[in-house]
């Protein structure tokens, strides 16, 4: 019994690290206009250069809303969706910790 009480506090404590207080790497990624952001667009979208998957930025400022815009990022998956375009497609979303300018 003891045992059991031990993993099961050890798995809890090994579960619970906060995403934010570790520093994230550093990604490169393609900031996109994707249209307004009204039924038909999808507003402002970010593309990591690694696997090609196209999040929608929570924060994204606006000295970096320029189309094709390649910077480095750290960010966070937020647990939440973004649905947009005439066949309401879902993007995930994310919440920039840094960004800057490739260039």
């Amino acid at each position: 019994m003891k045992r059991v009480l031990f993993f099961s506090i050890l798995m809890l404590a090994a579960c619970s690290k906060n995403n934010l207080t570790e520093s994230p790497a550093l990604v490169r990624a393609t900031v996109m206009d994707a249209g307004v952001n009204i039924p038909d667009g999808c507003g402002w979208q970010i593309r990591l250069a690694d696997n090609l998957k196209t999040y929608h930025p929570q924060n994204l400022l606006d000295s970096f809303k320029k189309n094709n815009l390649e910077v480095f990022l750290s960010y966070v998956e937020v647990h939440d969706s973004f649905y947009c375009g005439i066949a309401a497609t879902a993007y995930p979303v994310m919440q920039i910790i840094s960004i800057r300018s490739d260039k």
